[in-house]
């Protein structure tokens, strides 16, 4: 017997989180909300994360494995070509779902009638669960284009959209910027893009991350740099002019750059914590030589 599509699809790529998986799929397992669907992509891990998931009895989590690590934009488009909800929300497998997040999200969109993507305001946490900061997103619809001609204006885990907009961006691109990308080409499309102001996400800020593996920060600060250009391009009334070959060579880098942007990562993220203030500027200073 087939089942009823749920009201929302959860959709969470996995690569290497074994020590937080659980706790991720947890939080979904004790939403409020119980009308979902949970789609675990296992992104080629080799730490025993995607069985943690199969080990879950719940009819209502899916688990699909990655023939090899294959990128987050191939895990989730992946993932949403099997999602049956109307709604699809976004999870990160080291990160925590409030109980009440899908629950508030979907009331708040249903009442929103000119939005397709809403975000919430998130807690991030570090590795060890303490609490970092909170992040409050407090942007006017107005404001939305010149956030944009930056970068990402909000949390991609925190995200709920209709899939009327996946359908008609005909899915993710790019990865390190597949969030930016997604949300740029929804602005140029003319889509409502809002924030539920409570907190109902927790971020984990850790180890392993973009910013800290050698290569990825570099290639994403170039993937951005290529996504802006194809949005103003695009507000431009322009066609996009993009091709793999043109992408490729924008987002190369000899390693000798490479390494030099590694280190400027670590030099910034480290003297974020030098008490002395002369300290941190001059690491940031340093990092910025050696690195756009």
């Amino acid at each position: 017997m087939t089942m009823a599509a749920p009201q929302i699809s959860v959709i969470m790529p996995i690569h290497n989180v074994a020590p937080w998986v659980e706790q991720a799929v947890r939080s979904i397992v004790a939403q409020s909300l119980t009308d979902w669907e949970l789609i675990v992509v296992d992104d080629g891990s080799d730490d025993g994360g995607g069985d943690l998931v199969e080990a879950f009895a719940d009819p209502r989590i899916r688990l699909l494995r990655q023939p090899g690590h294959g990128g987050i934009v191939a895990a989730l488009n992946r993932a949403a070509e099997v999602a049956r909800g109307d709604h699809l929300a976004r999870m990160d497998g080291d990160d925590i779902s409030h109980p009440d997040r899908l629950q508030r999200q979907l009331e708040f969109i249903r009442s929103h009638p000119e939005l397709d993507l809403i975000s919430s305001d998130y807690r991030k946490i570090a590795e060890d669960g303490s609490l970092l900061a909170c992040v409050r997103a407090r942007w006017s619809p107005g404001k939305l284009r010149a956030i944009l001609q930056h970068g990402p204006c909000t949390l991609h885990g925190t995200w709920l959209f209709r899939r009327s907009v996946l359908e008609e961006l005909k899915g993710y691109r790019f990865d390190t910027a597949e969030d930016y990308d997604f949300l740029t080409r929804m602005e140029s499309a003319g889509m409502g893009i809002g924030n539920v102001p409570e907190v109902l996400y927790s971020y984990r800020s850790r180890r392993g991350n973009t910013e800290t593996t050698e290569g990825l920060g570099l290639r994403q600060v170039k993937t951005h740099a290529y996504v802006r250009r194809l949005y103003r391009r695009r507000m431009q009334g322009l066609p996009e002019n993009h091709s793999e070959a043109r992408f490729a060579e924008q987002v190369a880098s000899s390693r000798i750059t490479t390494r030099l942007h590694h280190v400027a990562a670590l030099i910034v993220l480290r003297s974020g914590s030098w008490r002395c203030r002369a300290l941190r500027c001059a690491g940031y200073a340093i990092a910025s030589m050696l690195s756009p």
